[in-house]
């Protein structure tokens, strides 16, 4: 096989029986059996999420640690134990790997916006909130990845269009924290609220905070962005 393409991995096919077959004996009717689905297509859609994901996870920490530029899709293949044409298979170049990296964080972007429309309220961005740093809990070597490679990231950015999104979460977050019909208070109270989630857990790398288990940290900066949005509150 050609080292230098991508290859599309392999399917399998089964035989069916043909009209006017005999019956199975115990089968009511007399027609053909019924014939199951061939399994080795989802065996192999499987596999190939599976390999996928390697592929990802190997990456990610490979950039993370040397850097995008200083990384190949050679070294990647080593590592993960393929040939270089299977890993074409799934990306067929750097920067569509790098992407599907980043991919999630412009999700993200689009989530926020969604979950932040509407007036600026002090009780639902306490309710919305909770979903916001769940997901950034789960994506926390995504934003190492970033920071460790800001010029990628920006290059990307603007090469695939992405930008338009980045920009339309940060003019919803302007928005509400520049309407003058809600109370300067309530303003500070919101901006500080995502202020304090990214500081503390999305932007950590080298802090404090970096090695301590989600399980551990969620709880508290709940607790600390309750605090902040809703003072007075009854604690449970």
């Amino acid at each position: 096989m050609d080292d230098d393409k991508p290859s599309a991995p392999p399917t399998s096919t089964q035989t069916r029986p043909t009209a006017g077959s005999p019956a199975v004996e115990g089968t009511p009717g007399t027609g053909n059996p019924p014939v199951p689905d061939d399994p080795q297509p989802q065996v192999e859609s499987t596999r190939g999420a599976a390999t996928r994901g390697r592929i990802l996870d190997v990456a990610r920490d490979m950039f993370i640690e040397k850097g995008y530029e200083k990384v190949s899709l050679r070294e990647i293949a080593e590592a993960v134990g393929i040939t270089k044409a299977a890993l074409y298979y799934y990306f067929p170049t750097k920067e569509k790997l790098f992407e599907a990296l980043v991919q999630p964080l412009f999700d993200m972007q689009r989530m926020s916006v969604n979950l932040l429309a509407g007036p600026p309220d002090l009780q639902e961005w306490a309710a919305k909130l909770p979903v916001f740093l769940d997901w950034i809990l789960e994506q926390r070597k995504l934003f190492v990845l970033l920071q460790n490679n800001q010029t990628s990231l920006h290059d990307l950015m603007h090469r695939e269009g992405f930008l338009e999104e980045h920009l339309a979460m940060h003019e919803r977050l302007h928005e509400a924290f520049e309407d003058e019909t809600v109370p300067l208070a309530t303003r500070v109270r919101l901006a500080g609220a995502v202020m304090f989630i990214l500081g503390v857990v999305a932007f950590p790398h080298g802090g404090p905070f970096e090695r301590l288990p989600s399980s551990e940290l969620r709880p508290v900066v709940i607790e600390a962005v309750n605090d902040l949005l809703l003072p007075g509150r009854t604690r449970p």
